[in-house]
């Protein structure tokens, strides 16, 4: 696509804009999935995104903000307005297995996406969902709160066969798992901090019996409240299930304490996150905790080392502040 020097500086402007929102009011930023404004942001399109659209014959949208790898708005060639999202192609097998594992849990009454399905074309793993309506909250209330839990617990024993969740889980803290997003060489070649805290979660490995852990469960892998989406008070969707696998439902509801400790007074209000706290102390106990907290860390640890390295200090921090307590 050609851009005259007018679009150039649009786009500019827009991103400069979009920079200073994320200064100025970071907790809407992320999650409000508004059109980024002119055509010349069609070029802020990953190559990916480009493939996938060009190959299905998707009509591009707008371009949405949040996610690892982005997201964008399409029109099928039916007329539907979907959601896109792309990842690298070694990711296939576990995005696959993720939205099985949403399909799954979407049966139990969790507001899943319509249509969420997997495909892979020109060499790109993507996803296709209808798109919800409503936001994440900007700050989340105590009644927000509540239907995440209520959701979580929906989660459990949606299976019939156990799948060693608690063995993975220890092997993951001592060896790494990179099919759990959780592999121990980019913290290792990071060096520093992030070596020191995997050191201190591989120690924990031994210590613990797989018997502490459930593994019949549906795990989205990355709950929070940025992946709660509602209108008013009432949640219309939870998104982001490409991480999803079968396991312990409680590592689910560690991660939504955890950032909401992270957020709290910023995109969390105080009764929200005491209803949390509330919520892990009553349903996770002391022992659990420590592998479940472990491995809530070294999760992010891996992705902060892998694509968020300006974060990882600060990461820490908050490691220090609201998980490593359960270990120590």
């Amino acid at each position: 696509m050609q851009v005259n020097d007018d679009q150039v500086a649009l786009l500019r402007q827009e991103i400069t804009e979009i920079r200073d929102l994320c200064i100025t009011n970071s907790k809407t930023l992320t999650y409000l999935a508004e059109s980024i404004g002119s055509a010349a942001t069609r070029t802020l399109l990953s190559v990916w995104q480009q493939r996938v659209i060009e190959a299905c014959g998707f009509a591009f949208e707008k371009v949405l903000l949040g996610g690892s790898y982005g997201a964008v708005e399409i029109r099928s060639q039916s007329g539907e307005s979907l959601v896109l999202k792309v990842f690298p192609i070694e990711s296939e097998n576990k995005v696959r297995r993720g939205v099985e594992v949403a399909r799954q849990i979407r049966s139990q009454g969790v507001p899943v996406p319509q249509g969420l399905s997997a495909g892979t074309v020109a060499g790109v793993t993507f996803t296709l969902q209808q798109k919800c309506p409503g936001l994440p909250p900007r700050n989340l209330s105590f009644v927000q709160a509540q239907q995440i839990v209520e959701n979580l617990e929906k989660q459990k024993e949606i299976y019939d066969a156990s799948n060693g969740f608690g063995q993975r889980l220890i092997q993951a803290l001592v060896e790494g798992d990179i099919d759990i997003w959780c592999d121990h060489l980019p913290i290792i070649s990071f060096g520093g901090r992030p070596t020191k805290l995997l050191r201190e979660l591989q120690s924990i490995g031994p210590q613990l019996s797989s018997d502490l852990f459930r593994s019949l469960d549906g795990v989205h892998w990355d709950a929070s409240h940025r992946n709660a989406l509602f209108e008013s008070d009432q949640l219309t969707a939870v998104i982001d299930w490409e991480a999803a696998i079968q396991g312990d439902y409680r590592f689910d509801l560690e991660n939504l304490y955890f950032w909401a400790r992270v957020h709290r007074g910023n995109e969390v209000d105080e009764e929200a996150c005491e209803y949390l706290d509330s919520c892990v102390l009553s349903k996770v106990d002391s022992d659990a905790r420590v592998g479940l907290c472990a491995l809530v860390c070294l999760h992010h640890l891996y992705f902060m080392t892998t694509n968020r390295p300006d974060l990882v200090d600060s990461y820490i921090d908050n490691v220090e502040r609201y998980l490593a307590p359960a270990w120590r």
